[in-house]
């Protein structure tokens, strides 16, 4: 239903249609069925995504549902839930805030794109990917929630993955695992009965250590500075 020239609302695009969105144009309720797709140069919200979206502009309150992908170019994008099997990337000087994300989901950040306040819940590897130049904060990972469950996941699942040139900030883990590889950084890092590997030349900082499960810290050949461990099991190699 269109309201006036350059606002349209409840707008489906089915299996095998695109649209492009322009620059002076407002979409309110849009839904992107499978196989279908949706270039954004302008404003859209109330967004269910089944197909797939390239985003260059702003894009509010989403659903990125199983088998449906997002690509930010840029452009910003607020309240964003990424379901189990939905793809989120973030690149270009993309920023989005506001992410909620379940196992199985995925939000990649590349060079030049930020994402901050994020939520994760379950246990499925790679469910966040920090890539060179890549920026986020205000994490919050919830894994498996008791001890005999961690265990059925294999001991220590790795939701978090902070690549070279990537930096995450105010990180909070709990039933889960932090990996920061080979030049990456992590800063402001609590362990709640959670683990966390830094490789060779990759650096944690001000980084708390709770009560840990099956979980431990390893230090193999990276850095950790300011980093108080309490009830912890730390392994370090050089």
């Amino acid at each position: 239903m269109v309201t006036d020239s350059n606002v349209s609302s409840d707008v489906i695009i089915g299996s095998g249609q695109t649209r492009t969105v322009a620059d002076d144009e407002t979409i309110i309720g849009l839904t992107v069925q499978s196989g279908g797709s949706v270039t954004n140069s302008g404003t859209v919200s109330n967004v269910t995504d089944q197909g797939q979206i390239e985003n260059y502009s702003a894009m509010q309150s989403a659903v990125v549902q199983s088998g449906a992908d997002v690509d930010f170019v840029g452009g910003t994008g607020s309240s964003i839930t990424i379901d189990a099997g939905g793809s989120v990337v973030a690149g270009q000087s993309a920023h989005i805030t506001s992410i909620t994300m379940t196992a199985g989901g995925s939000l990649t950040v590349q060079s030049g794109a930020a994402a901050t306040g994020i939520t994760i819940s379950g246990d499925v590897e790679n469910t966040l990917v920090v890539g060179s130049n890549g920026y986020v904060s205000g994490v919050n990972v919830s894994g498996a929630a008791d001890n005999s469950a961690q265990g059925s996941a294999g001991g220590e699942v790795h939701d978090v993955i902070v690549n070279s040139g990537g930096v995450a900030d105010d990180v909070t883990v709990y039933h889960d695992h932090l990996v920061v590889n080979g030049g990456g950084l992590a800063s402001g890092v609590t362990l709640n009965d959670a683990g966390i590997t830094v490789q060779s030349n990759g650096v944690v900082s001000a980084m708390t250590v709770n009560a840990q499960g099956v979980y431990a810290a390893y230090i193999n050949g990276g850095v950790s500075y300011e980093s108080p461990f309490g009830n912890s099991r730390m392994s370090v190699s050089a």
